[in-house]
């Protein structure tokens, strides 16, 4: 990859530390037409962690596939924001809940068991963007990944996005970790 990531801070641009990607395994079954399986993990090259000046926690992966209605989920990234004058550097979230599938299936005809809608009716707040591919979570628990959506903050278009639980499985064989 010709790329590396950042952790270990809520800045793009600086803090933490650097770390190399050795490679990117995308999910197997992706489909670029339906969006459908938009996942990957990123096997990282070792580094110590005592290079961090925070104590970093890391999120847990969930262990059950239904998630209520209305649950407020939290979408971090640094994707583009309503505000002009925000500083994209800083790691942003936002507070949504999550959205009926039923109701999500209104917008998103082609929504699969391996999606998952949150968003507020009115629109108004969404991941956007720049998100793509950052963590939806729910009280430390990574739901979902940013995926894709009509817009941004649209009025009854809610951002989706891949539900994790689905494909646990591939993350177990893919890392050979017992999940």
């Amino acid at each position: 990859p010709l790329f590396d990531i950042r952790i270990g801070s809520t800045y793009s641009d600086r803090g933490g530390i650097m770390v190399r990607p050795i490679r990117v395994l995308q999910h197997p079954l992706y489909n670029r037409n339906t969006i459908d399986y938009d996942f990957a993990l990123v096997e990282l090259d070792d580094y110590d962690m005592s290079d961090l000046s925070i104590e970093m926690q890391y999120a847990k992966l969930p262990k059950q596939n239904d998630i209520a209605d209305g649950t407020i989920l939290t979408a971090s990234g640094w994707g583009n924001t309503k505000n002009p004058d925000a500083d994209k550097t800083q790691l942003r979230a936002v507070n949504l809940p999550k959205v009926n599938e039923d109701v999500c299936k209104v917008a998103y005809p082609l929504l699969t068991e391996r999606m998952l809608c949150a968003g507020f009716a009115e629109g108004g707040k969404d991941s956007c963007q720049g998100d793509s591919g950052g963590p939806l979570a729910h009280n430390g628990t990574l739901v979902g990944v940013v995926s894709w959506g009509s817009g941004c903050a649209l009025p009854d278009y809610p951002g989706v996005y891949a539900r994790v639980f689905q494909i646990l499985p591939w993350i177990a064989k893919t890392t050979g970790l017992e999940l």
